[in-house]
C-alpha cells in the first residue's frame, strides 16, 4: 500500500488491519477466495490557503482533499490498483482530552462475616473519578452530547444543558458504577478486565464525534486493550432499544419532511436536529459493530432502520438522484434536496463499508440502487 502524498506532507495516512488501534503491516497475505479488511486512518492537515482562514473557525467551511492510494500485488508483475480517497475536511469545533489507556485500578474483597452491610463484597479503586475535558474552539456556544450505553461507568456533567460557551470547556466526571459492578461481581471477578466505549458528539454536526474507551482493571495489567467484538450482546441490546425508540419518534414526525407542511421555527428545527442526531448515532454504531463482528443481527437491524426511514414515499418518489451535483458537468441532473440528503447519505456511508457480495445486504443494496445515483 502506497499513496501519492509527499514525505514532507503533514497529512498522514496509516493503513491498519484493526479498526480500534493502529495495527500496522508491510504486506498482507489474502487466502484464496477470501478477503481482508484494511482500515484507513486519515489525519488531514489544512493547506496554507485554508490555514489563513483558521482563525475564523467557520464550522461550515471545508476543504476537499483527494489522495491516491496504490495497491500492488507481488504475484502479478506490474499490477496496480488505484483507489481515490476524497474527503471533505473541516476544522474541528471541539477538542476532547482523556487519557484512555490509563484504567481505573480496582480491588475486590469480601466483607467481614460479622458485617451488618447487605452487600457481601467491597470494591475499592485507586481513584474515585477521572475527567474528560471538552473544549469549545468556536467563538459561539457549542452544544455537545455524550452517548453512554456502558454498564460499568457513570458520567456527571457540570451543567444540565451541555452547552459550552465561547472558547471555554467542560470537565465531565467519569466514575466506576459500583452498584453495577457488585451486581455482576462473579462475572467481574472472573474477567478482571473491563473495556466499554462512549461517544462524544458535536450535537449540531454529528459527523464530528470522538470515541473514548473507558477501562477498569482488577488484575495486574493497567494498560490493556480488549479484542474487537468482545462481548457485544449487551451493545446490541442497547442499540436495538435506541433504534426502536428512534423509529417511533421518526414515524410521529413525518410531516417535518414535507416542505409545504414544515413551519420554519425554532422548535421544528430543534426537533429535526434531535432526530438527525439519533439517526447518525445509530448508523455510527451499526458501522462499528458490523465491521468488527460480522453477524446477521447487525445487518437485520440496519435493514430495519434504513428500510423504515428511506422506504417512506417522500424518499421513494424522489430517487434515484445524486447526493451532490457532479463536478464539471453542465447537464441538468437530479440532486437530492438539502432537507432529504442528510437522511439518504448515511445509507451510502453504511454500504461503502461492505463492497463485497453478502446475501445479508442484498435488500439494502437494492434500496441504495433505487435511491442513489453513483458518480
Amino acid at each position: 500500500f502506497q499513496t501519492n502524498l509527499d514525505y514532507d506532507d503533514p497529512t498522514e495516512i496509516v493503513f491498519s488491519t484493526s479498526q480500534t488501534s493502529a495495527k500496522l503491516f508491510k504486506s498482507l497475505t489474502v487466502e484464496p477466495e477470501s478477503n481482508v479488511r484494511v482500515y484507513i486512518r486519515f489525519r488531514p492537515q489544512p493547506s496554507r490557503e485554508f490555514q489563513e482562514l483558521y482563525h475564523q473557525r467557520n464550522p461550515d467551511l471545508f476543504e476537499e482533499k483527494t489522495v491516491e492510494i496504490y495497491v500492488n500485488c507481488r504475484l502479478v508483475k506490474d499490477y496496480q490498483k488505484t483507489v481515490i480517497l476524497k474527503a471533505e475536511c473541516r476544522m474541528p469545533s471541539l477538542v476532547v482530552e482523556y487519557e484512555e489507556f490509563d484504567s481505573f485500578k480496582g480491588k475486590i474483597s469480601r466483607r467481614d462475616i460479622n458485617s451488618k452491610e447487605d452487600d457481601e463484597w467491597i470494591i475499592q479503586f485507586n481513584q474515585d473519578f477521572r475527567e474528560i475535558k471538552i473544549k469549545n474552539l468556536l467563538q459561539i456556544p457549542l452544544e455537545y452530547e455524550i452517548v453512554n450505553d456502558t454498564m460499568y461507568f457513570v458520567l456527571e456533567f457540570p451543567t444540565e444543558n451541555k452547552i459550552i460557551t465561547s472558547e471555554s470547556f467542560h470537565d465531565v466526571i467519569v466514575r466506576p458504577n459500583i452498584k453495577s459492578l457488585i451486581k455482576n461481581v462473579e462475572s467481574v471477578r472472573r474477567e478482571k478486565y473491563i473495556q466499554e466505549n462512549i461517544t462524544v458528539y458535536n450535537r449540531n454536526r454529528p459527523l464530528e464525534n470522538y470515541w473514548i474507551a473507558l477501562r477498569i482493571s482488577f488484575g495486574y495489567v493497567s494498560n490493556f486493550q480488549l479484542a474487537s467484538g468482545y462481548k457485544v450482546s449487551y451493545a446490541f441490546s442497547m442499540l436495538e432499544n435506541h433504534t426502536v425508540r428512534f423509529l417511533s419518534d421518526f414515524n410521529q414526525n413525518l410531516h417535518l419532511f414535507v416542505p409545504s407542511e414544515t413551519p420554519n421555527d425554532e422548535q421544528t428545527n430543534k426537533k429535526m436536529v434531535d432526530l438527525r442526531f439519533q439517526y447518525y448515532f445509530i448508523v455510527d454504531q451499526l458501522v462499528y459493530y458490523a465491521t468488527i463482528k460480522t453477524s446477521e443481527n447487525w445487518f437485520q437491524l440496519a435493514s430495519l432502520l434504513f428500510g423504515t426511514v428511506l422506504g417512506r414515499q417522500t424518499f421513494q418518489k424522489f430517487g434515484p438522484a445524486y447526493l451532490k451535483k457532479p463536478d464539471n458537468t453542465e447537464q441538468d441532473v437530479k440532486v437530492w434536496p438539502e432537507i432529504l440528503v442528510k437522511w439518504v447519505s448515511p445509507l451510502n456511508y453504511f454500504i461503502s463499508f461492505f463492497p463485497y457480495q453478502n446475501p445479508m445486504l442484498e435488500t439494502l443494496k437494492e434500496l441504495h440502487k433505487n435511491l442513489i445515483t453513483i458518480l
